[in-house]
């Protein structure tokens, strides 16, 4: 007979809104990013093998340009490259190794270099680019290499660079700020090469211009249609794509927009990827933050099962928070309460549950900013504390309800090696979704590492099983 580990407290709350806010992990501000914390997200998928998806963070750190990377699992830190990361994108596998390699801008030296996501080294610098954005829609040339669009607003021109050697393909510019938002599009001109989507919101000093978003072809940079929203200042200043809205088979897309700085009022606009023409329309109040950094906008998968994709704009003002609107019909779906108004991604499954979830920075009680991770409401599974002494009750969370079906709490790893499903507690949940049990730890694995999941067998008798959770005995 296998001794239980330790006491458990179940907790089972139903969810009410598409995203419930169910914390899986914090990740503080790293003490060496003395300017910014996580200027940017860059989801890698799973570069260390262990089963669950990694993500890298940009962050400024006295005034030297850090990208590192983190283990989704545990957040323990991967590797540290220090290559003029003030942006970076995940490109395309240069290396073979069947993982997305990252491009970083290097804005201080004119240069962009892709970096391995295994390890951070560099892979392939091209020297005379740089840029403050970017977007990767794949091969443009027909060499079987990827390309990419390097966005310089600061001189009003955009570049496509050829990924095998560095040379310009083509360029535009014509229009002021533009470049100040890039996004990869479907094939809008038929061609068989992706195209691109160039925000140039036009700001002049203080006084804020009218804004446009132009649709280029991605093989030659031809102009295909151009976006003016009326009403509104600094439209484009930020674009994300998303899955097809209006059934036409190509991406649609959002673009943010701040009205005057007296009215004190920004708009995302979501539009035809097609043509341009408006989807709808979300006009938000945004208090007294500077205009030029009303907001941010991240596409995600389709979350309310509408068949379109999911937008997450992150507000950034006074009344700092992120709103998650769908794509489909461009209804609010949940209002996320915090300190928000800081980059975010979406991220392949982490809690293993078979849905994406969220990454995004916020800032905690202190006002410091951190990393958080958010699941999709579900079969949620969190231990708290992550330490546990013996004959201390531990918290187990459960996202949703599951009314009187067994749960079951087992134990897959052990000393790092894995192990056959040890059960350690089988439990019942109440009607309230609530329940305690007592468990008498085993005083022989103090001091072990190990690594549960936690199994509820549905009313239709299905047993599903959460994300792996760690803990320590101690």
């Amino acid at each position: 007979m296998i001794k239980p580990l330790f006491s458990l407290l179940i907790v089972g709350a139903a969810s009410s809104s598409l995203w419930s806010q169910e914390l899986l992990w914090t990740l503080p501000e790293d003490p060496n990013a003395s300017d910014a914390f996580a200027r940017n997200i860059v989801p890698l998928g799973d570069i260390d093998g262990d089963g669950v998806p990694d993500f890298a963070l940009s962050m400024n750190e006295g005034g030297q340009q850090a990208l590192r990377a983190y283990s989704g699992f545990d957040r323990h830190e991967l590797w540290a490259a220090f290559k003029g990361s003030v942006v970076a994108l995940l490109f395309s596998d240069q290396d073979g190794d069947g993982l997305a390699d990252i491009l970083v801008s290097g804005l201080a030296d004119g240069t962009v270099f892709v970096l391995r996501s295994t390890t951070g080294e560099v892979l392939k610098p091209y020297t005379g680019v740089s840029g403050s954005s970017f977007a990767a829609p794949g091969d443009l040339d027909g060499d079987s290499v990827d390309d990419f669009i390097v966005g310089s607003p600061w001189q009003d021109r955009i570049d496509a660079i050829s990924g095998k050697d560095g040379q310009v393909l083509w360029s535009y510019g014509n229009t002021a700020r533009l470049g100040f938002s890039l996004a990869a599009m479907d094939d809008i001109d038929g061609d068989g090469v992706r195209d691109v989507l160039v925000g140039a919101p036009e700001q002049r000093n203080v006084t804020p211009g009218v804004g446009v978003v132009l649709a280029l072809s991605g093989a030659t940079g031809a102009f295909l249609y151009r976006v003016v929203a009326p009403r509104t200042a600094f439209f484009g200043m930020d674009l994300a794509v998303y899955d097809d809205a209006d059934g036409d088979g190509l991406e649609d897309f959002v673009a943010v927009a701040a009205y005057g700085l007296r009215e004190e009022r920004g708009s995302l606009h979501f539009l035809s990827g097609a043509t341009g023409a408006s989807l709808g329309r979300h006009d938000l109040d945004w208090g007294s933050a500077q205009y030029e950094f009303f907001g941010r906008v991240f596409a995600g998968p389709d979350l309310n099962g509408d068949g379109a994709g999911e937008v997450l704009f992150t507000l950034a003002s006074p009344d700092r928070r992120a709103l998650m609107f769908s794509g489909g019909t461009r209804q609010l779906l949940h209002r996320f309460v915090g300190d928000f108004g800081r980059p975010a991604s979406f991220i392949s499954d982490l809690d293993q549950d078979g849905r994406d979830d969220l990454l995004i920075v916020a800032d905690d009680e202190q006002g410091r900013p951190e990393l958080r991770a958010y699941a999709q409401p579900g079969l949620f599974f969190a231990i708290e504390p992550p330490v546990v002494r013996p004959q201390d009750p531990v918290e187990v969370f459960i996202g949703e309800s599951c009314g009187g079906c067994p749960l079951l709490i087992v134990i897959e790893e052990l000393w790092g090696e894995p192990v056959n499903l040890a059960p350690c507690g089988v439990l019942r949940m109440g009607g309230d979704g609530t329940h305690r049990v007592h468990f008498q730890p085993s005083m022989g694995l103090l001091g072990v590492d190990l690594i549960a999941r936690c199994y509820v067998q549905d009313p239709s008798g299905e047993l599903i099983a959460t994300r792996r959770v760690p803990f320590r005995v101690e």
